[in-house]
């Protein structure tokens, strides 16, 4: 093929006209011939776009598929279509994410009759969170917490027992310094304790507390890590319906539900929206539990152990209501049920020093 013969063009828009007609004369339209270049298999052609999709290539990329978002929205039915056409792409990504198939450790499905305590573990937990969001389902997990932090605000507010915050409370958060979060009970917080806490503020949301942590009614909550404890439980809730076999989250929140007497009903209807298995599949893990814990009781109490006395096996019944005198929607009374038990083994040292005494 002769080029010699090109005329000299300088401007873009002659040399686009140009190529136009040269393209025409060969019977193609610039897009029949875009989709031939990015489609043959002929080894020049391989060869000249081989960067499209290299790192170095994708910013230029990206300007061609920002232009043809431009050319074709400027209708509101070619808004229409390219919304759709957004849409049928992430419903392939969707389609591709989700966990490992089989049983932990190589995939996501727990078995409820082989639950120990380990599964409970904080770290446990956050492992499992961390591989949700970063290795299952990360496009899901951007994409809602995106959406969830376009619109953040105060950085700590009070919620009290409401979904959705106190205005006044807000109003004065703005005003005064923000108090750390009280620890539990009279227990002053430690400085280090105080600097893990902040440094954890600082971290990124994968890093930071698991989805099925709550605080404590009426503590301060960090909204800027609301975005991802929702997020993160979506992605959970949403592998679960997709595969009921995926299922870490669910287990625990039923062993939980069931410990705190939450009712059969809700439990149902927990289980029916994702958050939970079900209550046979709570039982068996707590069955489970309880035949693990029934061994260590065993060798804990078993004569061939070296404490000087017997352990002593404490069990508690709470039945009690916080009672609260200015009722409002947020704040009600509420009665507190359950049982608790420990074993309790005396140390040694103690009762060398008692005897020495």
């Amino acid at each position: 093929m002769c080029i010699q013969n090109t005329p000299k063009i300088s401007d873009i828009s002659e040399k686009i006209l140009y190529i136009g007609k040269v393209i025409q004369t060969f019977g193609l339209d610039p897009k029949r011939f875009i989709t031939a270049f990015l489609q043959s298999t002929h080894e020049q052609i391989v060869l000249n776009r081989h960067l499209w999709g290299a790192p170095i290539g994708w910013p230029s990329t990206f300007k061609v598929l920002d232009s043809i978002k431009t050319v074709v929205r400027k209708t509101t039915e070619g808004k229409s279509r390219w919304k759709a056409y957004i849409l049928s792409e992430a419903k392939e990504i969707l389609a591709a994410e989700g966990g490992a198939h089989g049983q932990f450790p190589a995939g996501n499905y727990y078995n409820s009759s082989k639950i120990t305590p380990g599964f409970f573990d904080e770290e446990a937990k956050s492992e499992r969170v961390v591989k949700l969001i970063t290795e299952d389902m990360p496009f899901l997990y951007e994409l809602l917490k995106d959406k969830l932090t376009r619109k953040a605000t105060a950085n700590h507010v009070d919620f009290g027992d409401s979904d959705s915050g106190n205005e006044s409370n807000e109003s004065e958060a703005s005003q005064e310094p923000t108090p750390a979060i009280p620890s539990r009970g009279s227990t002053p917080v430690d400085p280090e304790e105080r600097t893990t806490r902040n440094a954890d503020e600082d971290a990124p949301f994968h890093h930071k507390k698991i989805p099925q942590d709550l605080e404590p009614v009426n503590e301060i909550y960090d909204r800027a890590d609301r975005p991802h404890v929702i997020s993160a439980t979506i992605c959970a809730v949403v592998a679960f319906g997709a595969n009921r076999r995926d299922n870490a989250l669910q287990i625990q929140n039923s062993v939980v539900l069931l410990a705190c007497g939450v009712t059969e009903r809700v439990s149902t209807f927990l289980n029916y929206i994702g958050l939970s298995s079900s209550r046979r599949t709570a039982h068996r893990a707590i069955q489970a539990l309880g035949r693990i814990a029934s061994k260590k009781i065993t060798q804990i109490m078993s004569p061939n152990s070296k404490s000087p006395l017997a352990p002593i096996i404490c069990i508690d019944n709470i039945d009690f209501e916080e009672a609260v005198h200015e009722k409002s929607v947020e704040k009600s009374s509420q009665m507190f049920h359950g049982t608790w038990g420990y074993v309790h083994v005396i140390l040694t040292e103690i009762v060398c020093q008692r005897t020495l005494a």
